[in-house]
């Protein structure tokens, strides 16, 4: 998200995940307004929510249909899905050029 629709949409995606809308996703977190000097941009930050079992593609896209579906997420043209063991690996900036599991659509 752009980095001032942060805070807003961060509290939208806490009331859902607090009133149980959002099946699967055990803990989340979110990037801070702090400038970030490994940050591919200075306009982004991101809202992390995480999932268990990444060995199972259909239930961690079905996890991810709701949450586009329940957060009317439409910022870019896709989420995508990060085991535990790529983030191990470290990012793009670091040298890590698989940085993702599964990508899911979106309607952007």
């Amino acid at each position: 998200y752009h980095k001032n629709d942060i805070p807003d949409r961060w509290n939208e995606i806490v009331k859902l995940y607090r009133d149980g809308q959002l099946d699967g996703v055990m803990s989340m977190k979110r990037s801070t307004l702090v400038p970030n000097p490994r940050a591919s941009t200075k306009r982004d930050g991101v809202i992390i929510l995480y999932c268990n079992k990444s060995e199972d593609e259909d239930r961690i896209m079905e996890i991810g249909r709701n949450i586009i579906h329940k957060t009317a997420y439409d910022y870019q043209r896709h989420i995508t899905y990060k085991a535990d063991w790529q983030t191990r690996l470290g990012t793009v900036s670091t040298g890590n050029t698989n940085n993702s599991l599964y990508k899911l659509y979106t309607n952007a």
